[in-house]
């Protein structure tokens, strides 16, 4: 090997080790998946902790309700033990906007929910829901909780 090549590889080989060595591990965060990473929070068992409807408070109707959202995409509900509803979910990225899509079994107050919502807001402990619906503008939100 020529020493001109050999002096172009070593500069190659180092250009290419400071440019590696000056990303740290926090840039591999702002890469990911939004959606993705947003799915992993949601996954688990949720209950309702708060529900309302335009400006009627309905988080009763959810009393005693786990939500158990899997990694499959089902979804399944359950109350005192006894599965009451099923249905799918998933993250879906809609312009700049993150929504959850609920699709529930079981008419009723499960159908109400059935809805594509906005993530306002997801953590491990945490999951706030919007949706704005009707010609009237109405917004309902849905809160779940661990």
């Amino acid at each position: 090997m020529s020493t001109a090549v050999y002096r172009i590889f070593v500069f190659v080989l180092m250009t290419v080790s400071l440019f590696l060595s000056g990303c740290d591990s926090d840039d591999d965060l702002s890469t990911q998946d939004p959606v993705a990473g947003t799915a992993l929070k949601i996954q688990g068992q949720w209950s309702v902790t708060s529900y309302v409807k335009e400006t009627i408070n309905r988080t009763s109707v959810f009393q005693n309700h786990f939500f158990t959202f899997q990694s499959n995409g089902s979804a399944l509900i359950t109350k005192s033990g006894a599965q009451v509803s099923s249905g799918t979910w998933k993250v879906i990225q809609d312009g700049s906007q993150l929504k959850l899509v609920l699709l529930l079994s079981g008419g009723g107050n499960f159908e109400e929910i059935s809805e594509d919502w906005d993530i306002v807001s997801a953590s491990s402990g945490t999951l706030s829901l919007k949706n704005v619906s009707g010609s009237n503008a109405g917004t309902d939100v849905l809160e779940f909780g661990r």
